[in-house]
């Protein structure tokens, strides 16, 4: 960081996603036409032991009725 500028974050959209993410929690996400129960914790997404493409996962929610709901990017 030379000249007083600030350097962001090659993942800057990860980190405000995860950030975000959180003012999710005790909350429904039907406002996004999303028919699901409300959340009831917002989980870790770098799951070591399951095979997934992390790439596409930007957060998991635990909802009340105890599923899991994977909030995920649309493919481009």
């Amino acid at each position: 960081m030379s000249n007083n500028k600030r350097e962001i974050t090659y993942h800057n959209k990860d980190v405000l996603s995860k950030i975000l993410a959180e003012n999710f929690k005790e909350k429904s996400l039907k406002v996004y036409g999303i028919d699901v129960p409300k959340i009831k914790q917002i989980l870790p997404t770098n799951l070591p032991q399951i095979q997934v493409n992390e790439m596409r996962i930007d957060n998991l929610f635990l909802l009340y009725d105890r599923h899991i709901y994977g909030g995920c990017r649309e493919s481009a």
